[in-house]
């Protein structure tokens, strides 16, 4: 930056402080000047003047410790402070207060240190607001967790409450009815004991409609005798008697096939699995054995396995296909129209995990063993094994297998929350 700029000297000391100000400015290397020879010019009452022609050059702009308003201070280590102070050259001081610069510089330092130790608390205050935040979202988050809990509490308790009220309900209704059951059982007892004068019709042709006709027409006489029974003779008494020589010529027949039948399964000697039980079997009856089965045992953990082409439900503590379903467990019949692909190992609430494909896996093998399970039993040939009781065995193994299917729903839902540590998976394994 260079300019140019005329001083007027009106008299010696004004020179000097011109001349000394500049070599104070020269000397303390901030300003580099030139000048010309003065010109002198003498004015009208004799007063000399002497023009100096000065050249300015390269002002240098460092700049020292500038403290108040509008004050300046250039050179190293200059320092200028209150209002319109200016301290010019290295380590000047322009201020007031008797300050110097090692005082200044002392309470800059002691500033300096306040300054660290107001930042060391605020950083403290940070680090313990952090660690409160912490723990009040940890608070949060066992209230959180208690809350649901309470909430499942509640919700159980309500449960409870309302199934107590419909027990009580039932309860009174059941306390209501009693003398009404017990006069409708007088009546059932009474029309059994009056039913048995079957046994005194004898010598009754019922392979003749006129012979079955008499035959039920004595029975209702007998019966009805003394009472105001006034019960159908076709739909009733003609029925019975048919029934009841249906039945009492059959009895010994089916006593016969009891006593050799294994009272927990139905299988072909030649097809024994593993027991000696030659002389309980269906052979005796010369019997061909479609679907041979054999229940041994009633615990719900119980696998189900084909064995030497008997399906056999068991458990064994230590026989894994024993605690499983086995996808060739019906293999003995070959009507199957929805065959199991896959085995289901059953599953630990307490201690297993499962995957979201092994729970939709056991989810879709599952009506495939319901579905062959039925069609398995209703191609049976088993002459005891009623329609009734085939429903019964239906139902207690749909249960079976949909109590296999909750394991790995309930196992899934915790493998969730140790992935995730979200807690709605563990609502909803509760809730199961």
């Amino acid at each position: 930056m260079n300019f140019e700029k005329g001083f007027i000297m009106k008299n010696f000391k004004k020179k000097q402080l011109a001349l000394s100000t500049l070599v104070a400015l020269a000397c303390a290397g901030h300003i580099g000047y030139a000048t010309d020879p003065a010109t002198t010019t003498t004015t009208e009452d004799g007063v000399t003047n002497n023009f100096y022609d000065i050249t300015i050059n390269n002002i240098k702009e460092d700049s020292g410790l500038e403290l108040g308003n509008n004050s300046r201070a250039r050179g190293n280590g200059s320092i200028a402070t209150g209002t319109g102070s200016l301290a010019v050259g290295n380590n000047a001081v322009a201020t007031g207060g008797n300050e110097t610069k090692d005082t200044i510089t002392g309470k800059l330092n002691e500033n300096r240190q306040r300054l660290a130790e107001i930042s060391t608390a605020q950083n403290n205050v940070t680090n313990l607001s952090n660690e409160i935040q912490k723990i009040r979202s940890e608070q949060a988050k066992t209230i959180e967790a208690g809350e649901r809990v309470k909430q499942v509490r509640l919700a159980k308790e309500k449960a409870h409450q309302s199934y107590l009220e419909k027990k009580n309900t039932y309860d009174t209704e059941v306390a209501n009815s009693a003398e009404f059951l017990r006069n409708a059982q007088a009546k059932l007892d009474d029309l059994n004991n009056r039913l048995g004068a079957v046994n005194r019709i004898g010598n009754v042709d019922i392979t003749s409609a006129s012979g079955l006709t008499e035959a039920a027409t004595n029975l209702k006489r007998m019966t009805e005798e003394g009472s105001t029974l006034d019960l159908p003779l076709d739909s009733f008494y003609k029925e019975y008697i048919k029934s009841y020589y249906k039945a009492s010529g059959d009895l010994r027949a089916n006593q016969a096939r009891q006593a050799k039948s294994d009272p927990i399964g139905f299988f072909n000697k030649n097809n024994e699995p593993i027991w000696n039980n030659a002389h309980l079997n269906d052979t005796s009856l010369n019997m061909t054995v479609i679907n041979p089965y054999i229940f041994n045992s009633t615990d719900i953990n119980s696998g189900l396995l084909n064995v030497k082409g008997t399906l056999i439900y068991m458990s064994h503590p230590n026989i894994q296909v024993m605690n499983q379903f086995n996808k060739d467990a019906f293999d003995s019949y070959n009507g199957l129209t929805n065959k199991p692909s896959k085995d289901i190992v059953f599953k630990h609430i307490n201690t297993d995990l499962s995957t979201k494909d092994e729970w939709d896996s056991v989810i879709e093998e599952s009506a495939k063993y319901k579905q062959s399970f039925r069609e398995y039993f209703n191609a049976n040939n088993n002459p005891l094994l009623t329609t009734d009781l085939k429903n019964k065995l239906f139902l207690e193994m749909d249960k079976k297998i949909d109590y296999e299917v909750k394991a790995y729903e309930i196992t899934y839902y915790q493998k969730q929350y140790e992935d995730t540590h979200n807690t709605v998976w563990l609502d909803k394994k509760i809730l199961q």
